[in-house]
Parts: C-alpha cells; sequence; structure tokens
C-alpha cells in the first residue's frame, strides 16, 4: 500500500473515530433513540456549516417524530466545545378522530377478522402511530392470505393527516372476495405410496383453505424421514379452488451415523446408527442404534409401520438389550415390545403398548436375582421451545406409567409413575433468563426389595442434583449399598446470562432426594456454569458442590450437552 493510501485511510479512521453524537433532551427515550437513528453520524467538519447542519437535524427531528404523532415538533440546537445539543419541544401530538376499518364480503362473517381489528391499538381518541396503523393493514392481509381469501384487496387503504386540527383518520376497506376451499392434491417425483401421503394429509378436497394446515402438512412430510426435499406450491384455479402440488426427493434407503459425545455422567459415550427410512412403498422403516460407555452399553432396534389414517401415527415394533454398571448396581436387561405412538388434541404426543422384560441383577455383593415380566405402561409429553441457537422462552412436560403383577411374571405388583416439568423464561427486558425443573416419581408397591433394579429411583448427576456423582443418591441397605428408592423429588432454579456473543453464565441450586421413608437425607447443590451456545448445541460446563451434607464434600465439574429443556 502506498503513503498516499495510508494517509487517507488513517484520515477516514480519525473522522470516524472523532464522529459527534448529540445530546437529545426533552423527549423520552425511546423517541430520542428514534431522532439519533435519524441523524446519523455527524464529523466534526460539519460543524463548520452550522446553517446547512441545523437545516439536516431539524428534518431528521421531523422525520423521526412524525410517525408518533408529533407534526409541530420545535428543535433548539446549539454547539459549544464541539459539544452538540438538540433540545426539543415536542408540543401536543395528533389524535385519531375516527377509525374507520371495515371488512367487506364473506369475511365480514368470520369472527377472526373482527378480532384482529379488536386487538388493535387504533382507537378514536388514541395518538396516531404510524406502525400501528401500518401493522393492522398487514395483519388484516395476511389473515385473508392465511384462511384462503385470495382475492382479497384494499378497495380504500389512506391514513390522512390534519396537523392543523391535530387529527388524523385512518381508513381501511378490506374487500375479502370469496373463500377458496382445497383442490387436487398432487405428489411428484416419489416412490412413497402416494395412497400413504394423501391419507397423512389434515385437509381434503373441498375443504375451506387454511395456511397453517397445509404447513402442518408439510412439516410432517419433512418430519417423516422419508424425504431429503419437500416442496409446496399453491395454484388458486377455477371454482375458488386451491390445487396443491408437493414435489419431493426421496432420501437414500440407508443411512449410517458414528458420534461421539462427553458428560461426567457417563464419561465418552460413542454411538453407532444405521437408518432405513423407507423399507417399502408403505413408508415401513427400522432403526438400529448402539451406544458404548464406561458405564452402558446397549443395542436397540425399532421397526415403525405409519397408521395409513392418521395424521403423525405410527405403531413401533422394538427388541432391545443394555447392560448397566452404576454405583452399587450391575444390571443385564433385555425386551421385546410394541407400542402405539400418536397425539392427544393438537400439542401432546401419547403412547401406549407393552413390553416383555428380562433382568439380571446384583446389588453390592448380594447374590443375583433374575425376573421376567411383561411391562403395559402409557407416556405424554410436550415441548415448546423457542427456536434459535438461544432460545429464551419454552416449557417442556411429561408423564410416563408402568404396571405389572405376579399374574404378567413380576414378583410382586407394581405401578411405577415418574413426571417431569421444565420452563424457561426471561427475566423482564434484559437477556437473563430463568430455567426451573421438577422431577417427581413413585413406585407403589409392598414389597420394594421385589421390584427390578432398573424401575427403581437414584439421582445424582449432571442433570439432576449437581455436586454429587451420576445416581449416588439413594437408599442403603446395611452395608451401606445403595439399592435404589421407592420415590424420587428433585427440583433445581438456574439463572443465566448471555456474557458474551453464544456464552452464557450462570448460577444455580439444586435440591431433593430419592427415597423410601421420611428419614431419609435432602440433598443441596450448587454452584456456576458456563454454556456455550455451539452450532451443534448447547454445551454445558458446571462447577457445583454440596451444600449442607456431612457425607459429601469437594467441587465437581458437570459437562453435558442438548437443548435446555
Amino acid at each position: 500500500m502506498t503513503l498516499a493510501a495510508l494517509s487517507i485511510a488513517a484520515l477516514l479512521q480519525s473522522v470516524s473515530l472523532f464522529a459527534i453524537t448529540p445530546d437529545v433532551q426533552g423527549i423520552d427515550e425511546h423517541l430520542a433513540e428514534n431522532v439519533l437513528a435519524h441523524v446519523g453520524e455527524i464529523k466534526p467538519l460539519e460543524l463548520n456549516n452550522t446553517t446547512r447542519l441545523f437545516r439536516n437535524l431539524n428534518r431528521a427531528v421531523e422525520n423521526a417524530l412524525q410517525p408518533y404523532g408529533y407534526y409541530h415538533a420545535k428543535s433548539f440546537i446549539s454547539v459549544e466545545d464541539e459539544k452538540l445539543t438538540i433540545r426539543i419541544d415536542a408540543g401536543d401530538p395528533v389524535l385519531l378522530a375516527e377509525v374507520d376499518v371495515r371488512i367487506v364480503g364473506e369475511a365480514a362473517q368470520d369472527p377472526r377478522f373482527q378480532l384482529t381489528v379488536d386487538g388493535s391499538t387504533l382507537r378514536s381518541g388514541a395518538q396516531l402511530n404510524h406502525a400501528e396503523y401500518e401493522l393492522l393493514r398487514e395483519d388484516l392481509l395476511e389473515l385473508a392470505r392465511e384462511l384462503g381469501y385470495f382475492d382479497a384487496h384494499y378497495s380504500q387503504s389512506v391514513l390522512t393527516v390534519n396537523p392543523g386540527t391535530l387529527t388524523a383518520r385512518p381508513t381501511l376497506h378490506l374487500v375479502s372476495g370469496t373463500r377458496y376451499r382445497f383442490g387436487q392434491l398432487s405428489l411428484l417425483g416419489t416412490e412413497v405410496d402416494a395412497h400413504l401421503l394423501h391419507a397423512k394429509a389434515n385437509f381434503s378436497e373441498g375443504e375451506y383453505f387454511t395456511q397453517t394446515k397445509l404447513t402442518a402438512y408439510e412439516q410432517y412430510l419433512l418430519d417423516s424421514g422419508y424425504f431429503e426435499l419437500v416442496r409446496v406450491d399453491t395454484k388458486p384455479s377455477d371454482g375458488a379452488l386451491v390445487d396443491v402440488t408437493v414435489e419431493l426427493k426421496d432420501v437414500d434407503a440407508n443411512r449410517i451415523e458414528v458420534g461421539a459425545g462427553v458428560s461426567t455422567d457417563t464419561s465418552f459415550r460413542f454411538r453407532f446408527n444405521h437408518l432405513n427410512p423407507r423399507i417399502n412403498s408403505e413408508g415401513h422403516s427400522i432403526e438400529t442404534a448402539t451406544q458404548f460407555s464406561k458405564i452402558e452399553q446397549s443395542l436397540d432396534t425399532k421397526y415403525r409401520v405409519p397408521v395409513v389414517n392418521s395424521f403423525k401415527n405410527f405403531y413401533q415394533f422394538s427388541a432391545g438389550a443394555k447392560n448397566e454398571e452404576v454405583q452399587d448396581t450391575q444390571s443385564t436387561t433385555a425386551s421385546v415390545g410394541a407400542r402405539k405412538f400418536g397425539q392427544l388434541g393438537e400439542d401432546w404426543n401419547w403412547s401406549y403398548g407393552a413390553s416383555l422384560e428380562y433382568e439380571s441383577f446384583r446389588i453390592g455383593d448380594d447374590s443375583r436375582e433374575k425376573t421376567t415380566y411383561l411391562l403395559p405402561g402409557t407416556s405424554m409429553d410436550f415441548t415448546s421451545l423457542e427456536k434459535g441457537r438461544d432460545p429464551r422462552r419454552g416449557y417442556h412436560y411429561a408423564v410416563d406409567a408402568a404396571v405389572s403383577t405376579p399374574e404378567l411374571g413380576a414378583d410382586t405388583s407394581f405401578a411405577r409413575v415418574r413426571g417431569t416439568g421444565k420452563w424457561l423464561f426471561p427475566v423482564g427486558s434484559s437477556n437473563a433468563t430463568v430455567l426451573t425443573r421438577l422431577d417427581l416419581g413413585a413406585v407403589l408397591t409392598d414389597k420394594l426389595e421385589e421390584v427390578p433394579a432398573s424401575l427403581r429411583f437414584n439421582t445424582g448427576g449432571d442433570n439432576s442434583i449437581r455436586g454429587y456423582d451420576y445416581e449416588s443418591l439413594s437408599t442403603t441397605d446395611e452395608e451401606g449399598n445403595l439399592t435404589g428408592s421407592q420415590y424420587l423429588a428433585v427440583g433445581s432454579v438456574e439463572l443465566s446470562f448471555l456474557v458474551r456473543p453464544n456464552w452464557r453464565a450462570a448460577v444455580f441450586v439444586d435440591a431433593g432426594s430419592a427415597f423410601t421413608t421420611g428419614e431419609d437425607d435432602i440433598y443441596r447443590g450448587a454452584g456456576i456454569g458456563l454454556r456455550w451456545l455451539s452450532p451443534v448445541g448447547q454445551i454445558r460446563f458446571d462447577l457445583a458442590t454440596p451444600v449442607g451434607s456431612s457425607e459429601h464434600n469437594g467441587v465437581r465439574l458437570h459437562v453435558s450437552m442438548g437443548p435446555p429443556l
């Protein structure tokens, strides 16, 4: 780079560094921010021509305040020692004298349009806000498109402002036209049976069009695992019908995934998955998952058969085996089962079925016990979480229940119930979030010692009570061996702050116990942590210590990954 170029670059940099930010006075913070946004960057050289500068500043103030109804604002500008001050007298605002919003056509009978109008802040006597007018204008058009009024248009759409009388009149006359219905559904480019995919559509020909139903169908196709490309196109046709064409591209028949992970609960984990999402044209799929870690080795196979006439429902046949050694318990389990998955209402996922379970386990130095039994059960869950790398709001609920009796092969009658809830929400307008968690469980039986070890409760570790080893808290026998407990109650509160892009700092308190009698201890843990909002998911690093425990002490590092819920 030449000396001249370097000199010019240095000069430009120095001018930018010494840019002047005016001091805006006399109006509230929100309006002042908008004024500064319109004023932009002022360079020291501009102070040499104050006539031109003041003219530009007055114009910027007008442009910043008029959208909020201030049409008679006065600006008093002064410069002293290169300090620029803009003192503003906003004056009286323009008020809405009359709001003329009409829905003409079939949509006039649809209460959703009136609800949208009622939800607007445009009211006679309210202060003029151009953005609120534009918002209502777009909301009504968007609702019309969502509900299939494809010919909807405004016969009148004008905002009349009279600065002399300080009044304004917004006029919106929406002519809806005819509401369209779903027409023909065409599926292109796939070998999956068309009858299956047509049956999975949650709309039928002749039904009133809604974009929500079409989006849900598109999402089902994306989530089905059958396709690597889904492109939906709509085309209004004669007779007020909307033909739907879906272009699809099938995924490869076989998919192999190899991965590794780490957490302090299980140390290093290695995973090998094989998935064939489309065994045949009827949409059957099979998945085999193998996982190895220091404490657990497992193999699971799941075969899924979609329910043709039901949206997002399927049958699953499974077989698996697992070897696990945690604390004082070593267990080997194997199972085969069948389950149906579906939905309750619009939100809850639901499943029910039964599995034949074999378990061989040993606690401490006790002799090995073996049992084979049938385990019917059901489960429900629901998750809502903001999208993005750093979600700030969401919640998750899950409950599962299972039961067995001697008539089904169990050594004793029992019912096992477990429910969890997680809530994530922001704190005010800051970037802080609170994550709370509650985990409750019970084994209803008169003979806990005859319930298989894998169905009893232990706690402690990355996702329960931090500061303690994985599943190191439960009822003990006379030799001090952890035997597993009849009940579980664990709660947590965590406060986190965004300290750098893609990094959160957290403080937390966990408390609870896995217990059998009221004499069992309540355990507490507290600590600090970091959350890396990585491209592959949230990775958590926590330093935690037991609180108020005479048996447990020291600081433990907990590492885990996955979404906050």
